[in-house]
């Protein structure tokens, strides 16, 4: 029996969901009265609605006037939305897909805030210049693939971490980019492998503390999960 075989049911139920977005194009989505648009190939909000989720939590958690990094941004929603209201003073997007960095970075010009915000295509931190934020923020692709899965595209990369190899890039680099008081969030979810994010956190001296949940739209099924990485020892 492979490693992650037990997943490879609700893993073809999110491929046939990946498949929808693959298919949507270019479009627009509002949230909260903020219009961003979706370039095609990039996820898009309106299928895969974690956002809805780890937005508002975001927003209730942050202390106003944060620096922040959000890891895999997309569209650039969440870190956008939080920067327009002025909750973000300082805003890092990254994302490993060149069509989502694009696609943040015109977002930002799109709401008059370019000034407050960076972009760069980077694999987790790998093209990230060092530096301390008070935020740092990932909504991870969380479903479990095996070590030689090989990634269909860049929307893929977006659901599917090989052995959390990307997961364990994300933990084992945070402190390069945390001082002592960071706050340090991941959006994940039910169809993951918990048992095994906990695992990668206590190697690196973290803890992982669910702070919200909610059932998701896209199956009826996933629920989703954001966790709030505390360390250990400091």
């Amino acid at each position: 029996m492979k490693k992650y075989q037990e997943y490879y049911e609700q893993n073809n139920l999110s491929r046939d969901v990946l498949d929808k977005n693959r298919k949507i194009g270019f479009h627009y989505f509002i949230y909260e009265g903020v219009r961003f648009a979706v370039y095609e190939n990039v996820f898009s909000p309106q299928i895969f609605n974690g956002n809805k989720l780890f937005t508002p939590a975001l927003e209730r958690a942050i202390p106003r006037d944060s620096s922040m990094l959000e890891i895999g941004s997309g569209s650039g929603i969440t870190g956008l939305y939080l920067t327009k209201k002025g909750i973000v003073s300082d805003l890092t997007l990254t994302d490993i897909n060149p069509d989502a960095v694009k696609n943040s970075k015109d977002n930002a010009r799109f709401l008059e805030i370019e000034e407050k915000v960076q972009t760069f295509e980077s694999d987790v931190f790998d093209n990230i210049p060092e530096k301390e934020y008070d935020i740092i923020y990932w909504n991870h692709p969380w479903l479990p693939e095996e070590s030689d899965y090989r990634h269909k595209d860049n929307l893929d990369k977006g659901l599917f971490d090989p052995d959390y190899k990307y997961l364990t890039k994300y933990i084992e680099g945070l402190e390069s980019y945390s001082h002592n008081n960071t706050r340090i969030f991941l959006g994940f979810g039910d169809f993951g492998n918990l048992q095994e994010l906990k695992s990668i956190c206590d190697r690196y001296g973290y803890e992982n503390i669910q702070i919200a949940s909610q059932k998701g739209d896209e199956n009826g099924e996933v629920k989703f999960i954001l966790y709030e990485l505390k360390r250990k020892y400091k």
